[in-house]
């Protein structure tokens, strides 16, 4: 049975996603202030009602008074994100821990991005669009001539608005363009039972092909270490033929499928 477990994003990532979402901004706008701050240039500043009467202070008092809690903001809100960044670290290519006890891995790789298709890739590259011009937006501000706090200022309110719009795609980014990501950052292992991808995060396997529904096995093309692999499959009695496209290590991925499908003959 061909099995395709897909959710919605992880509890400890919508909180890393909001966090980072609600702090960078802030972020932005304190070191915007403390490089305004630090960045007086003469020995006393003036303050007071516009037309009304100015007060002069010196500008070390206004340095000690305001850079000490800018400070003390700035690393609370780094703690919180490194916090939440901890929460949601895991390794690029996680073992695979939902294997059944005594299973066997034949073989084991990473497709990448030549596993994925043409139709994903574009969609990809379409939601990468949104990123690409904030990029874009903040490599305009920074380099043109200006003073930096003026940057930051700009960086801030740049942030400030699309900020929001980047979280609100990445907490509403739907199902499949969340599991081509899982695909493109995952691994797929082949063992004496099944085929089963394995998510980047834990290893917890999401997608499986068993190997007691797989008729037979081929080799389409073989280019450049990569492979494109056909498999047949039977599932309630209806066949139908699987692409496993970007395979690093063709030969050896095929010969681990024909152990796996002869093994299974075997034990029927």
């Amino acid at each position: 049975m061909t099995r395709d477990v897909q959710g919605s994003v992880p509890q400890r990532w919508r909180r890393f996603i909001l966090v980072v979402g609600g702090v960078v901004p802030v972020l932005i706008l304190l070191v915007t202030i403390l490089t305004a701050l630090l960045s007086i240039g003469s020995d006393e500043v003036t303050f007071g009602p516009r037309g009304g009467t100015k007060h002069p202070i010196p500008t070390t008092l206004v340095q000690w008074v305001l850079i000490p809690p800018t400070l003390i903001l700035l690393a609370a809100l780094l703690r919180a994100v490194f916090r939440s960044a901890l929460s949601v670290t895991a390794a690029a290519s996680a073992p695979a821990t939902g294997l059944d006890p005594g299973e066997v891995v034949l073989w084991q790789g990473r497709p990448g991005w030549r596993g994925m298709d043409r139709s994903a890739l574009v969609v990809m590259g379409l939601t990468s669009l949104g990123p690409l011009g904030f990029g874009w937006w903040l490599q305009r501000i920074w380099a043109g001539d200006g003073p930096s706090v003026e940057k930051l200022l700009a960086t801030f309110f740049a942030t400030l608005l699309l900020g929001g719009a980047v979280v609100a795609a990445v907490l509403g980014a739907p199902v499949a363009l969340r599991s081509r990501a899982r695909e493109l950052l995952g691994s797929v292992v082949v063992s004496d039972r099944r085929i089963a991808w394995v998510s980047p995060r834990h290893g917890h396997l999401y997608r499986t092909i068993e190997g007691a529904d797989l008729l037979g096995v081929a080799l389409v093309e073989a280019r450049g270490g990569r492979g494109w692999i056909t498999v047949s499959e039977c599932r309630r009695g209806s066949v139908r033929e699987i692409d496993l496209i970007g395979w690093p290590e063709p030969e050896l991925a095929l010969s681990a499928i024909r152990q796996t499908i002869a093994r299974q003959t075997a034990s029927r």
